[in-house]
């Protein structure tokens, strides 16, 4: 598959931390490195705007993508790559002006990885044969492994995304379709709208076979056809309704975007719980598919608490970001806090809010009491570093934390 990538970029040119005035000196220094053999971007440039084509080929797992922008021309002297550090240096022959609008065009061919993350393949049955599809896990450093991007969270840019599919497929992103598909060479294009600002690791995308409970309230649930025929999406539909309304009740908020799906990936297929990917929330079936008579009261919990985290995130940390990963307690703390608070709104039998002690305070204390705990603000710069910040101290310990101040601060 080739895929199509267009990126406009601003130049900044000595002026790179402007964009964060109210941030005290010291702490962009400290989170904005800019010396080489680092893992951050030098800040010299900012992205605007990414306009993707991705072609997956289910024979081949490969996947084309086509990048694309506009503005003058300049020339390429070269390019270069430094691999351990994730980047691709582009060298111009001429220097451009600080305040400069470029285009970055590029097509490559990538691999549908096994690897649950990035843009990779995974698989269900169907009447004893297998069905292969595409799905993304960006979060936190895999952005990059779809397409060329800045990849850091507070890096925003709009999305313009292009999804080519073989005609049995149907895909979905962040956003509405633009309009109806469109016919490409005995397949089909789906182009969606623009998204807002967001930051690289909320991008996604599945294209499948799956089907959909079909929309309420500008809502589905996405899963294998026999799971949605026998209703298993319903429960989850209406508690991602009611949650979200919880939510932008609390807030004065309302949800930003025009449709909010929730994918459900067989378990082998996702190895985070879920994922808050800007209205398009994937789960693992267990914790979005639910149907009574088939599963339990505490699958009921499970699914219904979950969903509540994911949809709290639209706002803590979608809407809102950190600036860097050191900061990732104040995205998972409140999630945390909110997963009771709006599921304690939703489903009151549930008292989620008195199970909070045992279930976040308790567990945050049995962490924070060995000899290995760290801040809740803590710095890593590695995906490896960044990926192990996902942690009890930023969701039970941030999460307790944020419970306290809502007692001494109280809710009002």
């Amino acid at each position: 598959m080739v895929a199509k990538f267009v990126l406009i970029i601003w130049a900044i040119l000595g002026v790179a931390l402007s964009q964060f005035p109210d941030v005290p000196d010291s702490d962009i220094r400290k989170i904005s490195p800019i010396n080489d053999g680092t893992y951050r971007l030098p800040g010299d440039t900012v992205p605007n705007h990414y306009d993707i084509t991705l072609e997956p080929n289910f024979q081949e797992f490969t996947f084309d993508v086509r990048m694309l922008g506009a503005s003058a021309l300049l020339p390429v002297g070269s390019t270069s790559e430094e691999p351990d550090l994730h980047f691709f240096r582009i060298h111009l022959e001429s220097t451009v002006q600080s305040g400069d609008i470029l285009e970055v065009t590029l097509f490559y061919t990538g691999n549908l990885n096994t690897e649950n993350r990035g843009f990779y393949r995974a698989s269900y049955f169907e009447d004893g044969n297998i069905k292969w599809f595409g799905t993304t896990h960006f979060a936190a450093t895999e952005a990059r492994r779809a397409f060329p991007c800045y990849d850091e969270p507070a890096l925003k840019a709009i999305f313009t995304i292009h999804i080519i599919r073989p005609a049995t497929y149907n895909s979905v992103s962040n956003t509405d379709p633009a309009g109806a598909p469109v016919p490409v060479d005995g397949k089909f294009r789906d182009d969606f709208q623009d998204t807002v600002l967001m930051s690289t690791y909320l991008v996604a995308f599945v294209v499948s076979e799956m089907t959909s409970t079909g929309r309420l309230n500008n809502q589905a649930v996405i899963a294998a056809p026999a799971l949605i025929i026998d209703g298993r999406g319903d429960y989850g539909r209406q508690t991602g309704i009611d949650s979200l309304q919880a939510m932008a009740d609390f807030t004065g908020i309302p949800y930003s975007l025009s449709k909010l799906d929730q994918v459900g990936l067989p378990d082998p297929w996702f190895t985070s719980g879920a994922m808050e990917n800007w209205g398009l929330v994937i789960y693992r079936e267990r914790y979005i598919l639910w149907k009574s008579g088939i599963s339990t009261s505490s699958d009921r919990q499970n699914v219904a608490s979950i969903i509540a985290h994911e949809l709290s995130h639209q706002w803590f940390g979608n809407l809102v970001s950190p600036l860097w990963w050191t900061y990732l307690w104040l995205s998972e703390g409140f999630a945390t806090y909110f997963e009771h608070y709006a599921t304690n709104i939703v489903e009151p039998g549930m008292r989620m809010m008195d199970q909070y002690v045992t279930a976040v305070n308790q567990r945050a204390m049995d962490n924070d009491a060995t000899t290995i705990t760290r801040p809740m603000s803590y710095y890593a710069e590695t995906p490896t570093a960044i990926r192990a910040l996902f942690d009890r101290i930023a969701y039970q310990k941030s999460g307790a934390v944020i419970r306290m101040m809502e007692h001494f601060l109280t809710p009002g």
